[in-house]
């Protein structure tokens, strides 16, 4: 909880996105505590230099009392489980993108008939889809720009619900439902 509440402090006080971590495979479930999950992979190339590896990018949520949480896409398709606020009302309100140092070069704000407000009621685990995308970097002149795109949204409940059960044992038992954020 507390890596929540420090995430999105960050998040609200610095120009970087301050994305939210996924639970840690042996983490416990808390109680009252919402969560969501699925894979958001990116592919993009990696850069020595720069602080965060790679360009990214996120789905912004805000739920209650303005409190944000960010999913960030990861090179690996890993299953990412995050806790959301307590009994929340969250909303998909923007896309972030970010460069390789994880400062924001981009904002996406979501139309209003496409965020869909949604209460994650507590103790259960919400699938939003599984997403892949592409981060680009192109030379043009002098500068070095580069471009997102989403590639694919999937709807894989059965399979990567499995999956999210294995690789966190002590959230086997938890409810599940399909809750998908985007689809194109």
């Amino acid at each position: 909880m507390y890596k929540t509440i420090l995430s999105i402090m960050l998040f609200s006080l610095t120009g970087c996105a301050g994305y939210n971590a996924s639970l840690e495979r042996n983490d416990k479930p808390e109680s009252g505590v919402s969560y969501i999950y699925g894979r958001f992979t990116i592919e993009s190339e990696k850069h020595v230099l720069a602080l965060d590896g790679y360009a990214t990018m996120g789905f912004i949520l805000e739920c209650d009392e303005h409190n944000k949480v960010a999913v960030r896409f990861h090179i690996k398709p890993d299953v990412q489980l995050i806790p959301l606020p307590a009994n929340s009302t969250c909303a998909f309100k923007e896309i972030v993108y970010t460069n390789g140092d994880g400062m924001v070069k981009s904002r996406e704000p979501i139309p209003p008939e496409m965020q869909h407000p949604r209460h994650y009621e507590g103790n259960k685990a919400y699938y939003l889809g599984d997403y892949d995308a592409v981060a680009r970097y192109n030379e043009i002149g002098n500068t070095l720009v580069t471009t997102w795109q989403i590639t694919l949204i999937s709807d894989n409940y059965n399979d990567t619900t499995s999956l999210m059960k294995n690789n966190f044992h002590d959230f086997a038992k938890l409810p599940t439902e399909k809750n998908i954020l985007l689809l194109k």
